[in-house]
């Protein structure tokens, strides 16, 4: 180890900061940053003054949370910023000492790291008191992001506030995430609207890992190992893999290294200066090389880190570190004749990641209940939430070394006592029966605490619950039924016969509350498309049912102007959807995205392949020959060109997410797009090509050409990016209904100066012109403005009224295999008629086959929307 640094510790000014989440301590320990003012954080079991130094206590009022942003810029002083207290195996924490640049070092790997903007929106889920928290709190607010210090990590909340687009980032320790992760349902599609989210350092299966990118499939997220001295050491960007090995590592391994006895040691800018010793001189923590060995257990395979558990006896209990001697010396302190006769390590815990294990042999089974009583005690000094923390054990004899020390290795498969011991809230009082109301909650309660005899006065915490179970009580509560209003009071203390007065009083009321924000938007989509997919239907199926009816001409004349829209205005919306949903993602979360993609690049792709097939054996029964152009004629069509958009993806997408100004950018795109078009018209030949080069000839410069779709997906684009960045439904939906409205009236009255008035009553080609387009375009715009407006007062909507409005985001969730399917109907029924089939027989096979796979995707959707 290198020598100790010299400071005169007589200079030595530290402010003390009492720990407290909220707003209140946050602006304190700012200030110090910002000041340059060496701090320390105090609890009550931490004296700064041991370490010597002047102490100058920092008050403030502690009692502020909710959302909180800070201008903070991290500074690269190699002054020491901060003192953080560590529990070591001695009992007397280990003060170790952070200079600035250990701080914003860490601050720019992670911010790099995850990808964040300042359109951060963090809900800080642990306790900004300790690294992780206080952490999070220094990279949003780098960035210019802001953050939410909730009451309490509740998952409930969470879901609304993703719903309302309030949130888009998430940090907590893996034994919270294991909550969402039991009852997914809980977070619901709400997951899909988070961007980040950062996780603590306690272990975390690869299973689980897994499964938390299933629930938030667009967030990109990162897993740290690191310790007090050397914080986020590597990071594990697990939205990224899928190799179960891998999501078992915690990141690849820079600057790390394992000597020979298999420890952990790291160097970086991270690393910090050095600890406090007891005559106030600071201690480097490196050796001469710049190298930091550790107490942890670790193996490095295929470049990544693997953390195989710790060398020494601490504990990691929800994200507080302790040391197991430490804690069985404060037991000592209250119990001194149980000396040599219990331990104290750590046991996994499905939810928790590791709780507290208290072992005694024979000589103090006798005191276990004190020795109980005694370890809640010092739990609770050292900030943690004991009750469901603790594991007791009852053992013939400890497991020893030859030395008398204990192994603790084995101490941690021992089992533990399954009697249970929690008393009743008030032991030698008559219970009285519980009613109907307090014994349903009752049930609840006891499914999560375990099964004991409850009392109507009891609450949740007199019956064993503390923070950690109270959140899985909120899930099942809310599973069950229970208002959040019932739920709040229960995790309030409140008593089973309260609470129970308050479910039956809500009983029979029903509420209705306006959709979240994001899910007006997303729904005002759906409906869009889904007036394009009818749009869709009619132009190729219309003119056989509008003879079936007998419809007159000049009706159907009228209705040209929307028939004519599907084509152009799906490749309006399908660009919207790109704007809204995957351009502001595609540098963040790029995996998620492509994803999607891919996805929807195979459903399109079996829709080319059986158009070709068919539209191929209809060609050869017809008589035509097997030939380039054959093949180029039945592959051609609207499938290929979406095929193409998402096949390359991978390409286009990165560049317009670099872009500045995506929305000025994307109309001077669909501009130039539209111009490309009309010269391929002029420069390509007419002249039919009889080999394959005739695909290429008509996707560039006939009616589905990737020029003149381009250029409308393009214009979608552009205005998915601009609601992307609006927070205000109601504002969104006013600027869309007045510049859709101006727009559709403009191009009108230019289109009838051009083209006369006659063109809205004729299949005219002059829609494909750039006032045709832009009408669409614009009529589209009007549209998702219309449906905004009507997403927005969905609550309010009659029944009968709204049938109509499901079935229309129905079928605007169904629009992709719509339109990959329904091309094949027709020619499908020719194939089979050229084969002796009766024509009414092979109309309706084939309409038969669709319907029924669109009927049970129509199904799928609404359950999914609507049950």
């Amino acid at each position: 180890m290198s020598d100790p640094i010299s400071i005169d510790p007589a200079k030595r000014v530290i402010h003390a900061i009492d720990a407290a989440n909220s707003l209140e301590f946050l602006s304190a320990v700012l200030a110090c940053y910002d000041a340059q003012q060496l701090f320390a954080i105090t609890r009550p079991d931490i004296d700064p003054a041991q370490y010597a130094g002047t102490v100058v206590p920092r008050s403030h009022d502690a009692t502020t949370r909710g959302w909180g942003a800070f201008d903070h810029t991290p500074s690269t002083s190699d002054a020491p910023a901060q003192i953080v207290f560590t529990s070591g195996t001695e009992g007397k924490p280990k003060a170790i000492v952070l200079s600035h640049r250990n701080l914003a070092d860490v601050v720019g790997r992670l911010n790099d790291v995850m990808q964040v903007t300042s359109e951060i929106r963090e809900y800080i889920g642990i306790p900004v008191t300790y690294s992780f928290g206080l952490g999070r709190v220094r990279a949003v607010s780098a960035v210019g992001g802001r953050f939410y210090l909730p009451e309490r990590f509740d998952p409930l909340e969470i879901r609304r506030m993703l719903e309302a687009g309030e949130i888009n980032a998430l940090s907590a320790v893996p034994s919270l995430l294991r909550l969402l992760l039991q009852a997914p349902e809980a977070i619901g599609q709400a997951g899909a609207q988070m961007r980040w989210i950062e996780i603590g350092s306690q272990y975390m299966s690869a299973a689980e890992k897994a499964q938390l990118v299933q629930l938030f499939p667009n967030a990109r997220i990162v897993q740290h190992y690191g310790m007090t001295e050397a914080s986020r050491s590597t990071f594990l960007v697990i939205s990224d893999h899928e190799d179960p090995d891998v999501l078992e590592s915690v990141g690849p391994a820079h600057h790390v290294e394992i000597t020979g006895d298999g420890a952990i040691r790291l160097r970086g800018a991270h690393v910090a200066l050095g600890r406090f010793d007891d005559t106030g001189a600071l201690v480097p923590l490196t050796d001469d090389t710049g190298w930091m060995t550790t107490k942890d257990r670790g193996e490095i395979r295929n470049g990544h880190l693997y953390f195989l558990g710790r060398v020494d006896d601490q504990m990691n209990l929800g994200g507080i570190k302790i040391g197991a001697e430490a804690l069985e010396a404060a037991v000592l302190q209250i119990v001194p004749a149980a000396k040599g006769h219990f331990a104290i390590t750590s046991t996994p815990d499905a939810l928790r990641g590791e709780v507290v294990l208290l072992a005694a042999e024979a000589p103090a089974t006798d005191i276990m209940p004190v020795l109980e009583a005694a370890t809640l005690h010092a739990l609770t000094q050292k900030g943690i939430s004991a009750g469901a923390s603790l594991r007791k054990c009852l053992l013939d004899e400890l497991p020893r070394t030859a030395t008398g020390k204990i192994r603790r290795a084995a101490l941690r498969t021992q089992g533990t006592d399954p009697a249970d011991d929690t008393p009743p809230a008030n032991p030698g009082e008559a219970q009285a029966p519980l009613s109907r109301a307090e014994a349903k909650l009752a049930e609840i309660w006891c499914s999560i605490v375990g099964s004991i005899p409850l009392d109507a006065r009891n609450t949740f915490y007199d019956a064993g619950g503390d923070s950690l179970s109270g959140l899985q009580l909120g899930l099942a509560m809310e599973s069950k039924g229970y208002s959040r209003a019932v739920i709040n009071a229960t995790l309030a203390g409140r008593t089973l016969a309260e609470t129970a007065r308050m479910a039956e009083a809500s009983e029979g009321t029903s509420s209705t509350a306006q959709l979240p924000a994001q899910t007006q938007i997303s729904w005002a989509l759906t409906l869009t498309r889904g007036i394009v997919v009818i749009s869709v239907l009619l132009m190729h199926w219309g003119h056989g049912l509008f003879n079936a009816l007998s419809v007159p001409s000049d009706i159907v004349a009228s209705m040209w102007t929307f028939l004519r829209m599907g084509t152009p205005g799906f490749a309006f919306v399908f660009g919207l959807g790109i704007g809204l949903y995957m351009l502001p993602y595609a540098n963040s979360r790029p995996q998620a995205v492509y994803h999607r993609m891919h996805r929807a690049f195979w459903l399109v792709m079996i829709g080319v392949v059986l158009q070709a097939a068919v539209f191929g054996l209809r060609g050869v029964q017809l008589g035509n020959p097997v030939s380039g152009l054959l093949i180029s004629n039945v592959f051609y069509g609207v499938l290929t060109y979406y095929a193409i958009v998402l096949a390359t993806g991978r390409l286009w997408l990165p560049l317009l997410a670099r872009i500045k100004a995506p929305v000025q950018t994307c109309l001077l795109l669909a501009f130039g797009m539209w111009l490309s078009w009309i010269v391929a018209r002029e420069l390509i030949t007419d002249v039919q090509q009889y080999s394959l080069l005739e695909l290429p000839r008509l996707m560039l410069s006939a009616g589905y050409s990737i020029f003149k779709l381009g250029a409308m997906t393009l214009a979608g684009v552009a205005l998915g990016s601009w609601i992307y960045t609006q927070n205000s439904p109601e504002l969104i939906a006013r600027r869309l209904l007045f510049v859709g409205s101006l727009g559709t009236v403009f191009c009108i009255g230019l289109l009838s100066e051009a083209y006369g008035a006659g063109i809205f009553f004729r299949n005219a080609g002059e829609f494909t012109s750039l006032p045709g387009l832009t009408f669409y375009g614009c009529l589209c715009t009007l549209l998702m403005g219309v449906f905004l407006y009507v997403t927005a007062i969905w609550h309010r909507i009659p029944l009968l009224l709204c049938l109509p409005l499901r079935g229309l985001i129905v079928l605007g969730g169904m629009a992709l295999p719509i339109y990959a399917f329904h091309q094949i109907v027709r020619p499908a029924r020719d194939s089979m008629v050229l084969l002796g089939m009766p024509d009414m027989a092979a109309l309706g096979l084939a309409v038969g086959v669709f319907t029924l796979l669109m009927g049970y995707i129509a199904v799928r959707i609404y359950r999914m929307y609507f049950n």
